[in-house]
């Protein structure tokens, strides 16, 4: 998939689509995964995992992607990320996200990443973080 939208999310626990078609593979999640949303009591139900390939000039493989129609948008998780073996650095300018030495991923100018990420100015972060109803990393998937 190229130029796909993500929000890099540094408290989401896991990488999130509410796009199936963005997958290259996926298999059914029964029962389907329960996420605790940021409104006290709601849910958001993943009925898929599987594997995203962002491309442009390079590409990444994200893997064990959850699938959520209810989703609002796009996560990026900055923790899988890292488990993946990426670095990720933010600065003034916005983010890289390189791996192996190579970078993959650096905002431009505009706030737009070269590849598929949209790094934004906090308060943008925050609104969209509340439309998409997460919680932070430690109350995710709660019962």
């Amino acid at each position: 998939m190229d130029n796909c939208g993500f929000v890099l999310d540094s408290g989401a626990s896991d990488h999130l689509i509410n796009d199936e078609s963005l997958y290259t593979d996926s298999v059914e999640v029964v029962p389907p995964l329960k996420i605790a949303v940021a409104k006290q009591g709601k849910f958001i139900y993943a009925t898929k995992r599987g594997i995203v390939r962002l491309r442009n000039d390079h590409e990444i493989t994200l893997e064990d992607v959850l699938f959520c129609k209810e989703a609002a948008g796009n996560l990026m998780s900055v923790k899988r990320l890292q488990e993946a073996g990426m670095s990720i650095e933010f600065d003034k300018s916005g983010v890289t996200i390189s791996k192996n030495g190579l970078m993959v991923v650096k905002n431009s100018e505009n706030q737009l990443a070269d590849i598929f990420t949209k790094p934004l100015p906090a308060a943008r972060f925050v609104e969209l973080r509340d439309k998409l109803g997460l919680l932070q990393d430690d109350q995710s998937n709660a019962e």
